[in-house]
């Protein structure tokens, strides 16, 4: 820490008007959808902001984040290890002057800005965190023009007779919300798979964040086979949040048409990655089925961690 000035503030997140993050998530406008009352810490290098943590507290815990994709640090290049260190003791001695007992991270994937999540996921177990649950997430890179040469020949196949069945791939207005949302919690519903966030939340991150949020559909004849809400969480990954398909459509596999249209959309703009998300439950039990589709339609592996530490000593 040597010739650099170090100071950790502390805020409400509504009052933040300026600080170092690299994703929708820790973006301050997004992070107070969650709760009003979000704190916020950064870290100031040489009055630079270089590192942000965002919690919400809920009985006693700090969550971050307590309901989103994921949240923990997010940090500068010129945050190493020394300085970090120093960043959380301070906010560690801050957290137990609220009266939390118990601090919980999701980190980021570890597909992307892999240095500092190294970094982050070194000081924390430094410090006395656990790995709480290790999500198996899985990811697409962007490297051809088509996402057909990557995905497995049982997909190809399936992707051939959603074609051949004149399904057609949409990008769709936002007035079409509420009816596409209406389709997905039907979807999740039947196949007994949580909807965890409710319609006025998710038209709200619509209305703040109009350029970030993205309405997809596969369709015939006006029929929706398909749909999913797409997140721009930077300006290199596209984030497949909400992807779902009624049961009596498993056959055909309109989300392969889905996600093929997905890639060549994410293409076309730019991105490097697609985050097909987590395929790991709340309480650490893996979905197979979802990560050998997810294996098959070209993903690869990553990990996001959960990680838990008790201060009330």
């Amino acid at each position: 820490m040597k010739n650099h000035e170090l100071q950790v503030i502390e805020k409400l997140t509504k009052d933040v008007n300026d600080c170092f993050y690299k994703t929708l998530f820790n973006d301050p406008k997004h992070v107070i959808l969650q709760s009003s009352e979000a704190l916020t810490y950064q870290l100031l290098l040489d009055k630079e902001p270089s590192g942000t943590i965002h919690f919400i507290i809920e009985d006693k815990v700090a969550y971050s984040p307590a309901r989103s994709l994921f949240g923990g640090f997010a940090l500068s290049k010129k945050v190493d290890q020394e300085k970090l260190e120093f960043f959380y003791s301070e906010i560690e001695v801050s957290l137990k002057k609220k009266g939390v007992i118990k601090i919980s991270i999701i980190s980021h994937p570890n597909f992307f800005r892999k240095g500092r999540y190294k970094l982050a996921k070194f000081v924390l177990e430094n410090r006395g965190f656990k790995k709480a649950i290790k999500y198996k997430n899985h990811h697409i890179e962007i490297l051809g023009k088509s996402l057909q040469p990557f995905i497995h020949n049982m997909e190809r196949r399936k992707l051939k007779k959603c074609n051949k069945a004149g399904m057609e791939f949409y990008h769709e207005p936002v007035e079409l919300l509420p009816v596409i949302y209406n389709f997905i919690a039907v979807c999740r519903k039947e196949k007994s798979q949580p909807l965890n966030i409710t319609m006025e939340k998710l038209s709200e991150s619509f209305q703040k964040f109009p350029d970030n949020y993205f309405i997809f559909t596969v369709k015939k004849s006006n029929e929706i086979y398909a749909a999913t809400i797409a997140v721009k969480v930077n300006e290199s990954i596209f984030y497949n949040f909400l992807p779902a398909s009624p049961v009596k459509f498993n056959a055909i596999s309109p989300t392969v048409k889905l996600l093929d249209g997905l890639y060549t959309f994410a293409k076309k703009n730019g991105f490097k990655f697609i985050d097909l998300g987590v395929s790991t439950t709340s309480d650490g039990k893996d979905q197979s089925s979802l990560i050998k589709f997810k294996k098959h339609m070209g993903g690869k592996r990553s990990t996001k961690l959960r990680m838990e530490k008790n201060i009330d000593k």
